[in-house]
């Protein structure tokens, strides 16, 4: 894609974004992102690294970003969405978790609040990181323990995708 900045990027390789610096890497991405909505540095990173999976697809026909929920007429307080919808994979919804570290109950302790929300379905970006043996046949087990319908793992800059079964 002509114009389009593939580089992808691991967490703290490049310093502090101020506001400019994210707005920019922000519409580099060529997604749709609904308007007013600033991602975090995770999530642009996550979306540099999937889009690159993707080198012949258009952005906009790869991922786009979901609106927040709307706030609950009784408190409040934001109703649970899901963070993007992967067009390219089935088209489906799906929460995304960015984990500091690649260890089972970081991961474990990311995944756990959405279940109670009542999402069911996870990308967890591990960033730079691998995802060891250990790592995935644990997941394996919360997920078939807890109910989780979709459990995929991105690792390794995004060159490792598993999907757990």
């Amino acid at each position: 894609m002509a114009g389009r900045d593939n580089r992808v990027i691991g967490a703290g390789g490049e310093g502090l974004w101020d506001g400019p610096e994210r707005a920019r890497r922000q519409a580099a991405l060529g997604i749709h992102i609904p308007p007013g909505l600033v991602l975090e540095r995770e999530e642009i990173e996550f979306c540099q690294r999937l889009l690159a999976r993707y080198p012949d697809v258009a952005p906009i026909d790869v991922m786009r970003w979901l609106p927040l929920g709307d706030q609950g007429p009784v408190t409040g307080k934001r109703r649970p969405s899901y963070d993007f919808r992967w067009l390219t994979l089935d088209g489906r919804s799906y929460e995304l978790k960015s984990p500091r570290s690649a260890d089972y109950d970081a991961v474990k302790n990311r995944v756990k609040d959405d279940l109670a929300k009542g999402k069911t379905r996870f990308v967890v970006d591990l960033g730079l990181k691998s995802a060891s043996p250990d790592l995935i046949r644990l997941l394996e087990r919360y997920k078939a323990k807890r109910g989780i319908d979709v459990l995929i793992i991105m690792a390794n800059n995004g060159s490792d995708l598993i999907t757990t079964v």
